[in-house]
C-alpha cells in the first residue's frame, strides 16, 4: 500500500506499485550476472564517492507504476500487465537519475556517473617519457558539441514546477547547434497532476517515485520542495528541476550555465582543451597492461586518453589528451 498526496493535498492510496529493485533483478537478462547497485540500493558493494546522490539518497525505494493506476487511482481493478523492454528500463534509469550500466566482474552494476571516475594512470612527466613530450603543451579549445541548451521533457503535460526550463549555455554554444534533447520516454513523474487532471494524460506508460518504506512493505511516496523554491510537492525529487539539480552536475558541456534564471557552476563538464598528439616509446609488454580508461598525465595535468594507438614497428604510442 502506498500512500500519497494530490495537488490539493489530499490523501490518494496509490496501490499496484512494483519496486525498481524488483523489477531490474526479476527479469535480468543476464542470468549469470547478479545485479549491484550502491546508487539503488540493490545489494550495494563497496565504498560509494561523497557526491549528493549518494550522500543524499533519493533512489533507494524507486516505486513504478502503470500509468493507468494513478490516472485511474480510485478504480478497482488494478492494470495487470504492461510491455516494458530492458533496455528502456535502463535508458529511464540514466535519463532521469544520470546512471550508467557495466559489468564489473560477475555483476551488472548500475551507478550513477560519479561512481566511474577515472584512476590516474601513466605519468608521462616522468624517465622515461618526458623527453618525448617536451615542448609539447601547445593545445586548442574543441567547443563541438557544446548546445546552445540541453532540455529534458515529459512526454505529455505536467505542472510548471515539474516541467522547469532548460539549461542555457548562451556564453559557450555554437550557433548551429541550438538544442539537445533527453526526452523521458513513456514516464511520467507528476504524481499530484495526474490525480487531478486524468482527463490529459495517456493510460500508455509508467510513473516513477521516490518511495520511503515505513515498514511492514508499506510505503509513501516522498514528498520534497521544488527546486529553487521552498514549497512542498509530492515526488518532487523526480521533477525535472530537482534531477538536473540532484543528479545532472557532472559532465555537463560546458562548466557555468543559466538554470530556471540561477547562474549555476556545475560540479564537473566534459573536458575541451585538446592537447597535440604526443608520442612517447613503450614495450609491447608494458603496452598490454596499459589501461586507456585511466587518465593520463603530461605537463598540461592529468588528461583524459581520446584516441590511443601502438606501433608493432616502432613500439610508438600515439595518445590524444583532453583536459579541462
Amino acid at each position: 500500500t502506498i500512500q500519497g498526496q494530490s495537488e490539493t493535498g489530499q490523501t490518494v492510496i496509490l496501490d499496484n506499485a512494483v519496486r525498481l529493485h524488483d523489477i531490474l533483478s526479476s527479469f535480468n537478462p543476464c542470468p549469470d550476472l547478479k545485479i549491484v547497485s550502491n546508487l539503488l540500493n540493490i545489494d550495494p558493494e563497496g565504498p560509494s564517492p561523497a557526491t549528493a546522490p549518494y550522500t543524499d539518497p533519493r533512489t533507494h525505494e524507486i516505486l513504478i507504476w502503470q500509468k493507468s493506476d494513478i490516472v485511474n487511482a480510485g478504480a478497482t481493478d488494478n492494470a495487470s500487465s504492461a510491455i516494458w523492454t530492458y533496455l528502456d528500463v535502463l535508458r529511464m534509469i540514466n535519463t532521469l537519475f544520470n546512471a550508467q550500466v557495466r559489468i564489473e566482474g560477475g555483476n551488472l552494476r548500475v551507478e550513477h556517473s560519479t561512481y566511474w571516475e577515472k584512476d590516474n594512470g601513466l605519468d608521462l612527466t616522468v624517465n622515461p617519457y618526458a623527453p618525448f613530450i617536451r615542448g609539447l603543451h601547445q593545445y586548442e579549445y574543441d567547443s563541438r558539441n557544446i548546445p546552445r541548451r540541453e532540455r529534458w521533457t515529459f512526454p505529455e503535460p505536467v505542472s510548471r514546477d515539474f516541467l522547469g526550463s532548460p539549461i542555457n549555455y548562451l556564453c559557450y554554444a555554437r550557433e548551429d547547434l541550438q538544442e539537445a534533447n533527453y526526452p523521458i520516454d513513456r514516464v511520467n513523474t507528476d504524481i499530484g497532476f495526474i490525480t487531478q487532471n486524468p482527463e490529459k494524460i495517456a493510460l500508455d506508460g509508467f510513473v516513477v517515485a521516490e518511495g520511503y518504506d515505513t515498514g511492514s512493505n508499506n510505503f509513501v511516496v516522498v514528498s520534497r520542495h521544488v527546486y529553487p523554491g521552498t514549497d512542498l510537492q509530492i515526488n518532487a525529487a523526480c521533477s525535472i528541476p530537482n534531477l538536473i539539480d540532484h543528479f545532472h552536475r557532472w559532465n555537463r558541456p560546458a562548466i557555468t550555465g543559466e538554470l530556471l534564471g540561477n547562474n549555476e557552476t556545475f560540479e564537473t563538464a566534459l573536458r575541451r582543451k585538446k592537447q597535440i598528439q604526443l608520442q612517447f616509446k613503450l614495450s609491447a609488454e608494458d603496452y598490454l597492461t596499459l589501461n586507456p580508461d585511466n587518465l593520463m598525465r603530461s605537463q598540461m595535468g592529468w588528461g583524459q586518453v581520446e584516441s590511443l594507438s601502438w606501433s608493432a614497428k616502432t613500439c610508438l604510442v600515439t595518445v590524444q589528451l583532453m583536459h579541462d
